[in-house]
């Protein structure tokens, strides 16, 4: 596993808002993005493991887009 940067940007801007990184194999979270109101994209160093499986956990009032710094980004839509 390595560090990646992990962009998180919300693009509406209204509401509460948390963002989950969940990792399946040993079900911890890490914080990726937590407050209200509009939300700019940022970056954050996140430790992913090569033999692990991930996925977002997005409550929010608007779309989300989570990005890996792989070149493939999520939209995740409420």
């Amino acid at each position: 596993g390595e560090n990646h940067d992990v962009y998180c940007a919300n693009y509406a801007g209204k509401g509460n808002y948390i963002v989950w990184l969940v990792d399946i194999n040993d079900n911890t979270k890490t914080l990726l993005a937590n407050g209200v109101g509009t939300y700019g994209k940022t970056k954050k160093k996140v430790y992913l493991s090569e033999y692990h499986s991930y996925y977002i956990s997005v409550k929010s009032e608007s779309n989300w887009t989570v990005d890996f710094g792989t070149g493939e980004a999520v939209t995740t839509l409420n």
